[in-house]
């Protein structure tokens, strides 16, 4: 009896994984992005970072992909923290993006770029 609550919650899981994977949705992409990716990272695979990467260029869409192969989901060294903001800062200074700021301090800040 257990077994078929198993096979249930199984195909449960298995729309969910459909129905909320970002690949799925790369027909209506249309924002720059930045992907940021870890080669240790265990939650996310490193070839799904590096093929939404590949539909985001394929699909004309302003994209960077920056890849750290010793950190992890979280990327955690200062360095990189720091190379990571200057590229989410320099594609926000290209292009903005579509998004709504209600922080006020936010929006002068992008305001001054």
């Amino acid at each position: 009896m257990a077994l078929i609550g198993k096979k249930r919650e199984c195909r449960s899981a298995k729309k969910s994984y459909k129905e909320f994977n970002p690949i799925e949705k790369i027909t209506e992409w249309d924002t720059p992005i930045l992907i940021i990716h870890g080669g240790k990272d265990y939650r996310v695979p490193e070839e799904q970072g590096f093929q939404a990467f590949t539909a985001a260029q394929l699909r004309g869409i302003k994209s960077e992909f920056l890849y750290f192969p010793d950190e992890n989901h979280w990327v955690l060294q200062t360095t990189k923290r720091t190379i990571m903001a200057a590229h989410f800062l320099q594609m926000a200074k290209r292009k903005p993006f579509n998004i709504k700021i209600n922080n006020k301090k936010l929006v002068e800040y992008f305001n001054q770029l």
